[in-house]
Protein backbone atom coordinates (compact mmCIF):
# COMPACT_ATOMS: atom_id res chain seq x y z
CA UNK A 1 0.00 0.00 0.00
CA UNK A 2 3.11 2.52 0.72
CA UNK A 3 4.28 1.94 -2.47
CA UNK A 4 0.63 3.17 -4.10
CA UNK A 5 1.07 6.33 -1.90
CA UNK A 6 4.48 6.82 -2.85
CA UNK A 7 3.62 6.83 -6.81
CA UNK A 8 0.92 8.59 -6.41
CA UNK A 9 3.37 11.17 -4.69
CA UNK A 10 6.09 11.08 -7.12
CA UNK A 11 3.52 11.62 -9.63
CA UNK A 12 1.83 14.11 -8.69
CA UNK A 13 5.19 15.94 -8.79
CA UNK A 14 5.70 15.32 -12.48
CA UNK A 15 5.05 18.08 -14.79
CA UNK A 16 1.77 17.74 -16.46
CA UNK A 17 3.64 17.48 -20.00
CA UNK A 18 5.33 14.14 -18.39
CA UNK A 19 2.44 12.56 -16.98
CA UNK A 20 0.80 12.95 -21.13
CA UNK A 21 3.92 11.30 -22.23
CA UNK A 22 3.50 8.60 -19.88
CA UNK A 23 0.00 8.52 -20.14
CA UNK A 24 0.48 7.86 -24.46
CA UNK A 25 2.76 5.41 -23.30
CA UNK A 26 0.94 2.94 -21.28
CA UNK A 27 -2.03 3.65 -23.59
CA UNK A 28 -0.06 2.42 -26.80
CA UNK A 29 0.48 -0.37 -24.83
CA UNK A 30 -2.72 -1.24 -23.90
CA UNK A 31 -3.69 -0.60 -27.28
CA UNK A 32 -1.26 -3.02 -28.76
CA UNK A 33 -2.51 -5.77 -25.49
CA UNK A 34 -6.31 -5.12 -26.84
CA UNK A 35 -5.78 -5.60 -30.45
CA UNK A 36 -3.87 -8.77 -29.83
CA UNK A 37 -6.83 -9.72 -27.27
CA UNK A 38 -9.50 -9.01 -29.80
CA UNK A 39 -7.90 -10.48 -32.89
CA UNK A 40 -7.22 -14.11 -30.87
CA UNK A 41 -10.92 -14.00 -29.39
CA UNK A 42 -12.63 -13.90 -32.95
CA UNK A 43 -9.71 -16.41 -34.22
CA UNK A 44 -10.60 -18.65 -31.25
CA UNK A 45 -14.08 -18.32 -30.97
CA UNK A 46 -13.91 -18.94 -35.35
CA UNK A 47 -11.98 -22.34 -35.01
CA UNK A 48 -14.67 -23.92 -32.16
CA UNK A 49 -17.99 -24.15 -34.23
CA UNK A 50 -19.22 -26.06 -31.99
CA UNK A 51 -19.78 -23.39 -29.56
CA UNK A 52 -22.90 -22.06 -29.40
CA UNK A 53 -24.08 -19.19 -31.67
CA UNK A 54 -25.28 -16.74 -28.82
CA UNK A 55 -21.38 -17.28 -27.45
CA UNK A 56 -19.60 -16.65 -30.86
CA UNK A 57 -21.81 -13.50 -31.26
CA UNK A 58 -21.32 -12.03 -28.07
CA UNK A 59 -17.58 -12.91 -28.26
CA UNK A 60 -17.20 -11.06 -32.07
CA UNK A 61 -19.50 -8.51 -30.48
CA UNK A 62 -17.03 -7.53 -27.26
CA UNK A 63 -14.19 -8.39 -29.88
CA UNK A 64 -15.27 -5.36 -31.84
CA UNK A 65 -16.19 -3.59 -28.95
CA UNK A 66 -12.64 -3.23 -27.65
CA UNK A 67 -11.65 -2.20 -31.12
CA UNK A 68 -13.48 0.05 -31.27
CA UNK A 69 -13.35 1.97 -27.69
CA UNK A 70 -9.14 1.50 -28.35
CA UNK A 71 -9.35 3.58 -30.92
CA UNK A 72 -11.96 6.42 -29.65
CA UNK A 73 -9.45 6.37 -26.31
CA UNK A 74 -6.54 7.06 -29.28
CA UNK A 75 -8.19 9.95 -30.67
CA UNK A 76 -9.18 11.35 -27.13
CA UNK A 77 -5.50 11.11 -26.30
CA UNK A 78 -4.11 12.75 -29.48
CA UNK A 79 -7.05 15.77 -28.92
CA UNK A 80 -5.18 16.36 -25.04
CA UNK A 81 -2.23 16.24 -26.46
CA UNK A 82 -2.98 18.83 -29.06
CA UNK A 83 -4.93 20.97 -26.79
CA UNK A 84 -1.95 20.52 -24.49
CA UNK A 85 0.50 21.99 -27.40
CA UNK A 86 -1.82 24.53 -28.43
CA UNK A 87 -2.19 26.34 -25.03
CA UNK A 88 1.62 26.29 -24.19
CA UNK A 89 2.04 27.30 -27.27
CA UNK A 90 -0.05 30.54 -26.76
CA UNK A 91 1.40 30.82 -23.53
CA UNK A 92 5.06 30.86 -25.09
Amino acid sequence: MSNTKEKVATEDQKPLVQEIIQLSDDFGEFSHVSAFLGHALANALAAHEWLDDDIIAGGRLCSNWLQKRTSQLRDEMRHVQERYIEEHEEQA
